[in-house]
């Protein structure tokens, strides 16, 4: 396959960030703890999927060090390939693989692989870091008749979440690509009018007003928070669109059907 021109510069800051993100000791973010429920509900999907299927061929797209989804290859129905541009990811993610599972280095702007290879690629978090006018497209030819495209991504539409954002740009703690390339709502429309139908769930409107008793309260305290907020996310404001589009995240299901491909 040819390989796609990337725009040098913006290929080597992605680099240079992924890089040094496996390369250092891993912190745990004291704010996961809010989207703890969009994240169970990932996996819980993907686990939905693999369930129904004799085998599952998967593709995790920005792998880095597999840590997040090597478990899947305990199931000896599952062949599971992953893929990132960063050599540290890579090399940790074949350092601690289970069974079978294969890691490569590669962009995946150059995906390389046979049309109609995998019934699952997966995406956690990685789409507003990829060319996705390029990487779109790939993808949906890798997919299999009656195969699945599951993601989770952070919106891109919250206007107080921009200004964090662009500070972090200015700041050195991400790069100016995640500002330009973010997923909206919009965007996941327009994929799913091509090719797929979509089903999606967002999480993270009236719990981020908790971020800041996450600095003040004990976990058990904050957790009974984070429950009563994620409760009325579901019975009260998850039911409008406005509410939708300014969440924190967005859990997303493409189901390519056997007519459509």
């Amino acid at each position: 396959m040819k390989k796609n021109k990337i725009d040098k510069d913006w290929f080597s800051e992605e680099l240079n960030h992924y890089n040094k993100k496996y390369l250092e000791k891993r912190k745990k973010w004291k704010y996961d703890i809010l989207f703890l429920k969009a994240h169970k509900a990932f996996f819980n999907m993907i686990n939905d999927v693999i369930i129904k299927k004799e085998s599952c061929k998967v593709l995790d797209l920005g792998c880095g060090d597999g840590s997040r989804t090597r478990y899947l290859s305990l199931n000896p129905r599952v062949s599971l390939i992953g893929i990132d541009i960063s050599e540290s990811g890579i090399k940790k993610a074949n350092s601690n693989k289970i069974g079978k599972a294969i890691y490569y280095k590669m962009r995946v702007e150059d995906l390389d692989f046979k049309p109609e290879s995998f019934d699952l690629i997966i995406d956690y978090g990685s789409f507003s870091s990829f060319k996705m006018k390029i990487v779109w497209p790939l993808i949906n030819k890798l997919i299999k008749p009656g195969g699945s495209i599951i993601g989770i991504e952070t919106l891109g539409e919250n206007p107080f979440f921009k200004i964090k954002r662009t500070l972090n740009i200015k700041r050195k703690k991400r790069t100016s690509n995640l500002y330009e390339n973010i997923i909206t709502l919009n965007q996941l429309f327009i994929w799913s009018k091509k090719c797929s139908n979509l089903t999606y769930k967002t999480y993270g409107f009236f719990s981020l007003l908790l971020t800041p008793l996450i600095l003040i309260f004990n976990n058990s305290l904050i957790n009974y928070f984070i429950k009563l907020a994620d409760k009325l996310d579901e019975i009260i404001f998850m039911k409008f669109q406005f509410f939708q589009k300014n969440s924190f995240k967005v859990l997303f299901h493409y189901k390519f059907l056997n007519d459509l491909k």
